[in-house]
């Protein structure tokens, strides 16, 4: 559920998966609103990975989402069986809850979706979780992408969202999704999110920026991300910048950008920092 949490978490051990549920839905809810968190002027962002961004339908959600059901109190005696798709019901509201929370603290949403997890089930009994028999996914739906920022738009509560998905095949919905549902609270409100993991390469990075070229406005890209678990992964984005020079340098070569200096340094220095810094309301100055 991303790093929403900033302090201790229910124990859940010897816990049903149904207790489980119900109570960090219950607490998570309790310490987003909390002051803790409104008074914490260095939270800027989240982050939420899942498998894909699938939600229930949202027509139903509050016939079969009683005020009983969110407090978690039908829940916890763990005698009550839950189902895909009351699984699914929870994930919906959980979903849209936290959204509409970073909304209301005005933190950003990132979202990285699209890897299938521990796909080798000897290595995993073996190794455990997570050690390197992951692969990119396809359960991702775009129709259900748009609706979950639909259904956030609909009472004015969608926050400043960056959709990563580990799926290259994705580029394209993506960037005609996000043109859907911009906004003025900031420039490129909705965003596509740099070449991630599998695809945080040469060939990863054009494709993805050259898709958000053509769909989108690239002058508006908040540029790469720092795995900030790993020192080492702080040269990404040297990497990162020699390769946006060079293919926004081969357009203008091509003629297929106009050779203004000055143009051209704003877009650079935007992606490689400016934007990210202006985009976050991190105190930092920019780059001029």
């Amino acid at each position: 559920t991303g790093n929403v949490i900033g302090c201790h978490e229910p124990c859940t051990k010897h816990k049903s998966a149904a207790e489980q549920m119900a109570e960090k839905i219950v607490y998570i809810k309790a310490f987003a609103c909390s002051q803790h968190i409104e008074n914490d002027k260095y939270c800027k962002t989240s982050n939420i990975c899942k498998r894909y961004l699938q939600i229930d339908d949202l027509k139903c959600e509050k016939d079969h989402c009683t005020d009983e059901d969110r407090q978690g109190r039908s829940l916890t005696d763990g005698t009550l069986d839950i189902t895909k798709e009351e699984m699914m019901q929870y994930k919906t509201e959980f979903m849209l809850f936290l959204a509409r929370e970073y909304h209301r603290i005005n933190w950003a949403m990132q979202i990285h979706y699209g890897c299938k997890r521990d796909n080798n089930a000897f290595m995993f009994s073996k190794l455990g979780p997570d050690t390197g028999f992951d692969c990119i996914g396809d359960a991702a739906s775009a129709a259900q992408t748009a609706d979950f920022l639909n259904a956030l738009s609909a009472t004015n509560e969608i926050p400043r969202t960056i959709l990563y998905s580990l799926n290259p095949n994705d580029d394209a919905a993506i960037g005609t999704i996000i043109g859907c549902f911009q906004g003025t609270e900031a420039a490129g409100k909705i965003q596509q999110g740099s070449a991630w993991w599998f695809n945080d390469n040469k060939t990863g990075m054009i494709n993805q920026m050259t898709s958000l070229a053509n769909l989108g406005c690239l002058g508006n890209f908040i540029g790469m991300l720092t795995d900030s678990r790993s020192f080492l992964s702080y040269t990404r984005h040297e990497y990162f910048r020699r390769v946006l020079c060079a293919l926004v340098g081969g357009w203008v070569e091509n003629g297929e950008y106009p050779a203004d200096m000055k143009s051209l340094e704003s877009i650079v220095k935007g992606i490689s920092y400016n934007n990210a810094v202006q985009y976050f309301g991190f105190d930092l100055d920019v780059v001029k």
